[in-house]
């Protein structure tokens, strides 16, 4: 609303403006014409303008009320249209000073409303910094958190392959066992059939089988589940990286959000906010004194 009350007043002082300079140029062509038929005389006839002037006193000058007599109408009709003449220019020079007053009223009203935009981009652009800020502060925690936790969970997957490592060799290490209880059943049932009884031994070969068949087994669930926590460390360390990089990427983002604002703020501050002069001085019209031509009288429009 501002602009286009702005744009509207600038088109109306333009056209004042133009309306001003066209009488200009009709009085200043009218005035050299003046002036050039005042010194175009013939030289006779200026010589006695001359001398009648040298001659003439003070007190000489015919009364108003003789010239008044004297003239005749087509002196008043003259003084009239002089009368007109100074009367359309004096209501043109009000017309342009109200026009150009209208114009420093809606200048100092822009003024106002820059300073007052200017106050409420400041608080923004300081609202903004300190979101932006708080929200670096946020994402700088967050990514010590989850570069601990990317720490943490590769120390975990490192002691899990351990652990699977180990795992894997208890249970190579269950093969000769295994194999030394199976080798020494087959002994035992060679014996003779009188021999071939459940005694002791035999009970205690059978327990020793089920013990590592029974720790074998243990062995090898464990074995399992360590390789499923494996791939669910592996599948945690990658989310956390892709996190990690999110936030980081993040991160760099509103940084240079920060540095930009702070940036145009310290641009803004140094521009002048108003770029138009309140107190340009206004030049005057200059009228021409106008005689009346019927008490002689000179007045001002």
């Amino acid at each position: 609303a501002a602009i286009r009350k702005s744009k509207n007043m600038s088109n109306d002082l333009e056209a004042k403006l133009n309306e001003v300079r066209g009488d200009l140029g009709q009085k200043s062509q009218a005035l050299n014409i003046d002036q050039l038929c005042l010194s175009t005389q013939h030289n006779q006839w200026q010589s006695a303008v001359h001398r009648a002037s040298g001659t003439r006193t003070a007190g000489s000058r015919p009364s108003a009320a003789r010239r008044s007599a004297s003239g005749s109408g087509a002196d008043l009709e003259t003084h009239r249209n002089e009368a007109k003449r100074q009367q359309q220019a004096h209501r043109l020079d009000n017309s342009a000073q109200q026009r150009e007053g209208a114009g420093q009223e809606l200048r100092d009203e822009n003024n106002r409303l820059i300073q007052q935009c200017q106050r409420a981009a400041d608080e923004a652009a300081a609202k903004t910094a300190r979101a932006l800020q708080e929200r670096i502060s946020e994402k700088q925690t967050m990514k010590k958190r989850l570069e601990k936790e990317v720490n943490n969970t590769m120390l975990n997957i490192d002691h899990t392959k351990a652990t699977i490592m180990e795992t894997r060799k208890r249970l190579s290490d269950l093969e000769e066992p295994k194999a030394l209880c199976s080798t020494r059943a087959g002994w035992r049932k060679q014996r003779s059939i009188n021999e071939h009884i459940a005694d002791p031994v035999s009970t205690r070969l059978e327990e020793h089988k089920q013990s590592l068949l029974k720790t074998e087994g243990e062995l090898k669930e464990h074995h399992q589940q360590e390789r499923s926590n494996l791939l669910n460390l592996e599948a945690q360390l990658e989310r956390l990286q892709q996190d990690l990089q999110d936030k980081t990427t993040a991160h760099n983002i509103d940084q240079s959000c920060l540095n930009v604002n702070t940036r145009m703020v310290g641009q803004w501050n140094k521009q002048p906010i108003d770029h138009m002069r309140a107190d340009r001085p206004q030049r005057p019209v200059k009228l021409v004194p106008l005689r009346s031509a019927s008490t002689g009288a000179t007045g001002r429009f």
